[in-house]
């Protein structure tokens, strides 16, 4: 872990670039909300499943803002038809 000028330990910032499906700005007439705190979503990234935590950092190509990962990502893989597609929605908001 490195130190700052006075000795504390300070958390050095990693980044990873992850190749998702796509995003989208969800629309409908009510927003939706997402996580613990009911947080409104400002995204829905498509992602591979397992690649993000809650509370993540995350910083889209075409935004200029950092969004951050709300709640536990949406896993649809279980279903009746079998099919797992190996991706999961992921909702993201402003950071707090």
């Amino acid at each position: 872990m490195e130190t700052d000028e006075l000795g504390n330990d300070t958390v050095t910032e990693e980044r990873d670039i992850v190749r998702v499906a796509g995003w989208a700005v969800p629309r409908a007439a009510e927003p939706k909300l997402a996580g613990h705190a009911r947080r409104t979503v400002e995204v829905e990234l498509f992602a591979p499943v397992g690649t993000f935590r809650p509370q993540d950092a995350v910083e889209l190509p075409e935004r200029d803002d950092v969004l951050e990962v709300i709640g536990e990502p949406e896993n649809y893989e279980h279903n009746l038809f079998g099919w797992a597609p190996g991706l999961e929605v992921v909702n993201l908001g402003g950071t707090q």
